[in-house]
């Protein structure tokens, strides 16, 4: 058995002069959230792949190999 992670980084920009407008910032400029017109701060999407081999013998099913990748946004 095999097991992938993959990692993306999506950065975005912001500017303030004080912890409240840096918040306001990313208030603005965050990404879309699933389904919502507001934006967040941030962000984590996944996807979980499975790649199964599998074999029949003698009417019997039987798991060879099974490899694994989660994509992490």
């Amino acid at each position: 058995a095999d097991t992938k992670v993959l990692v993306k980084t999506r950065t975005y920009d912001i500017s303030g002069a004080t912890g409240a407008a840096l918040i306001e910032a990313m208030d603005r400029n965050g990404p879309k959230r699933h389904g919502f017109m507001t934006h967040a701060i941030a962000l984590t999407a996944y996807t979980v792949n499975w790649d199964l081999e599998i074999t029949r013998e003698g009417g019997v099913c039987r798991l060879r190999q099974a490899n694994g990748t989660l994509d992490l946004t």
